[in-house]
């Protein structure tokens, strides 16, 4: 399984699940099992309201007392249960859960360059041989584009757009690496974002919020995150609560909740580490504290109904359904998927299989599905058997591997030179010998005319 998180990523696959969009709730954590309220990663800075420490997340990516909140990840949970993991740049994969790392880990610096075309190619090599030559049962990879340029440029200018461009050929390369490691009919891949992006609105075209106008932050609150898009958080002095609470109703263009009053579909209201008053910007507007210095040109983070905070979501893979549109779905309800893909048992999570599991084939179809293509394999184990047997044709008494005038030259050289690696013989000449078939359905002519074995195979092949 090959899960893949680009921020507010678009893909165009022709075979591939896909859904209308996907919503998901305010904060940063990428495919976690619980929602925020549970797992606790509130917000993109880490903090601490007691010292007013506030930590950039990539700072963060291998101090696990930042992570380690209680709730396990996916990867923790497949190798507890004898999978192979690892993490590509994902974050959160550096860290120790309950005193176990994943089996391996690529972390990324604070200030790697996130848009290098060339690097990402790279990355999606080393992923293929993980799985084609190390047997690695899941991996998790992260890029940070296009969020990079969203933000500093802008979700509707020419710069994003081609970004855009160069993640859709990231995803070519991606099916062309999986086809070379002869991973198409063992590899399930996810690709999905973690949030949206829209405009922020600024000078002149709108007057900008300015929270101090409203309230002396100075002497009524003790501590606060803003100045960092539409949503911010902020910690009332003692018996001050009530007070900072009105004086933020009386502010244009955003909602001010207190945190055991916050909607339901939030999934934050239960946290313990959110501080007591939670402001949400209205779509575009940045919570400036004091001063306007904010400089993004667009942002996430709004209420998630916004259809700009939608996330995507893309899957293909043996397992996956062709030109399977799905409803929208929460981003929670994926965690389920995921351990249905592994086959493990999940941990306690919030999410329902129900939601997601007929975009699969074991969803409602697997049962023709799973026969005709462990009848497809059986025969084409046949067909391997004449092939080898034609082999033999023509040089009576040689062993098979010293090749045939007669064998296609593909073929011969597949089995007589197998490389360094003898173990991978076997796995170059199926491949090869599956190139051999369809030469042999494209040699028979008209369908009629083939012998029973290809015709078989052909109608396989054909309704696969």
């Amino acid at each position: 399984l090959f899960t893949f998180i680009n921020n507010f990523l678009f893909s165009f696959v022709i075979d591939q699940v896909k859904l209308h969009r996907s919503l998901d709730t305010l904060t940063l954590q990428k495919l976690p099992p619980r929602w925020v309220e549970d797992h606790e990663v509130v917000h993109n800075l880490m903090f601490n309201t007691t010292t007013n420490l506030k930590v950039p997340y990539k700072q963060t990516l291998n101090r696990s007392e930042w992570w380690d909140n209680g709730v396990l990840p996916l990867w923790i949970t497949a190798q507890d249960q004898g999978l192979k993991t690892a993490s590509f740049f994902f974050p959160g994969g550096a860290a120790t859960y309950r005193g176990q790392k994943v089996n391996r880990v690529r972390l990324e610096e604070a200030g790697h360059p996130d848009a290098n075309y060339t690097e990402w190619c790279q990355n999606i090599d080393t992923v293929m041989n993980w799985f084609s030559k190390e047997d690695f049962d899941l991996v998790t990879l992260y890029y940070g584009e296009p969020d990079n340029v969203g933000h500093a440029k802008g979700p509707e200018t020419e710069d994003r757009k081609n970004i855009i461009q160069q993640i859709d050929r990231t995803i070519g390369y991606l099916r062309d690496a999986i086809k070379r490691h002869n991973l198409e009919d063992s590899l399930d891949v996810v690709i999905t974002s973690d949030h949206g992006m829209t405009t922020v609105k600024k000078r002149p075209l709108v007057d900008e919020i300015i929270l101090n106008k409203y309230l002396n932050l100075l002497e009524l609150v003790s501590f606060e995150i803003l100045d960092y898009g539409g949503f911010g958080v902020l910690t009332p002095q003692p018996g001050k609560e009530q007070e900072v609470f009105d004086a933020l109703s009386n502010a244009p263009n955003l909602t001010v909740y207190k945190k055991h009053e916050i909607p339901e579909s939030f999934h934050l209201g239960r946290s313990e580490r959110l501080p007591p008053i939670v402001v949400v910007a209205d779509l575009g507007f940045n919570l400036n504290s004091r001063l306007i210095i904010y400089i993004n040109k667009g942002d996430h983070g709004f209420h998630n109904g916004e259809m700009d905070m939608k996330t995507i979501f893309r899957a293909f893979g043996p397992s996956f359904k062709k030109n399977f549109v799905s409803e929208p779905f929460d981003s929670i309800h994926i965690y389920p998927l995921l351990c249905k893909l592994l086959r493990i048992e999940p941990a306690p999570h919030n999410g329902s299989l129900e939601v997601t599991e007929a975009m699969l084939w074991s969803g409602g179809e697997s049962g023709f599905w799973w026969i005709r293509r462990v009848f497809c394999r059986t025969i084409e184990a046949l067909s391997l058997m004449e092939n080898l047997l034609f082999l033999c044709r023509g040089i009576p008494g040689s062993p098979v591997l010293r090749g045939s005038a007669a064998a296609p030259a593909p073929l011969h050289r597949a089995v007589t030179d197998p490389g360094p690696d003898p173990d991978h013989a076997l796995t170059a000449y199926l491949h090869i010998q599956q190139k051999w078939y369809r030469r042999c359905l494209n040699r028979s002519g008209d369908p009629g005319t083939r012998p029973p074995l290809i015709r078989l195979m052909s109608w396989l092949h054909d309704s696969e």
